[in-house]
Formats: C-alpha cells, structure tokens, sequence
C-alpha cells in the first residue's frame, strides 16, 4: 500500500484558493525566515471587479480560514487584471527572496 505524501501547508492553501477562485491567477511564494510560516500572494480574478481591496482581502481570508492558524504572516495583492511587465518587475524587486 502507498503511502501519501504529507500535503505542505502552501500547497493547501493553493488548492484551497484554485477550488474557491476558479480561473484565478495565483502566485503564492514562501517567505523563508523570520519567526514563522509567511506568505506573499499575487492574485488575479475578475470576480474581484466589484469588490473594494478589504472585500477581496476578507474572501481571500475566509477561503484559507482552516489554513490561517498556521500561519504567522500573508501579505497579498488581489488584482482585477493582469499587471503590466514594468508593474510585475517592480513587485518581484521589492518581495523578499523565496
């Protein structure tokens, strides 16, 4: 009989915000050091064109609410549209290094 693999608590967050947020763009790194399980999260979905940023960051936070106790920081960007090359290379200069 084999064996599962333990599921990383990333990967659980991932699958819970694919099966919340069908057809959203997801990049969801780890933050490496500090005083615990962190997060950064870059997140496209057209679902969020009516919703104000707190709105989108509430539903993001209740999608993963089974996942939050484990974890000690998630800063995120949830975006209606994609972001232009010039936007992109400016978050990823300024986000720690995974």
């Amino acid at each position: 009989m084999e064996q599962k693999k333990p599921t990383t608590l990333k990967k659980q967050i991932e699958d819970r915000l694919k099966e919340e947020f069908k057809d959203a763009i997801i990049d969801l790194k780890e933050v490496v050091g500090g005083c615990g399980t962190s997060f950064t999260l870059d997140m496209t979905w057209e679902g969020f064109s009516d919703m104000s940023r707190l709105a989108r960051h509430r539903r993001v936070n209740g999608a993963i609410k089974e996942e939050m106790p484990k974890v000690h920081a998630l800063q995120m960007v949830c975006t209606v549209t994609l972001r232009t090359p010039t936007e992109q290379s400016k978050v990823a200069a300024e986000s720690p290094a995974t």
